[in-house]
């Protein structure tokens, strides 16, 4: 196998590890990663820590996720229609918050 046939074969897996992602509210676009962990994990972190800043070095992905001014619940995977972070996630999201608004 050459050189050329490897580096297009690490692209493929890549390019199934990531999402075009589009705001249902706003119309943004951006390829994006599957995100879903760290942004729990950096969720987490910033509650420990106390602090509403992101760390030095947030990969821009997660930046744009995180900083995104439109509901959570408006970013989908453009290809697949569901959320970005699963349609698992959206749906107890949106339980919470149907809960919340009925307490």
């Amino acid at each position: 196998m050459r050189l050329r046939d490897r580096l297009r074969r690490l692209e493929q897996v890549a390019e199934g590890e990531t999402m075009h992602a589009r705001c249902q509210e706003c119309g943004e676009e951006r390829r994006i990663g599957d995100v879903f962990l760290d942004v729990v994990a950096l969720d987490w972190q910033m509650h420990q820590e106390g602090t509403d800043e992101l760390p030095l070095g947030t990969p821009e992905d997660i930046r744009w996720v995180w900083e995104h001014p439109c509901d959570v619940l408006a970013l989908v995977d453009k290809t697949t229609g569901e959320h970005v972070f699963g349609e698992g996630w959206a749906s107890g999201a949106r339980l919470v918050r149907e809960n919340q608004r009925g307490a």
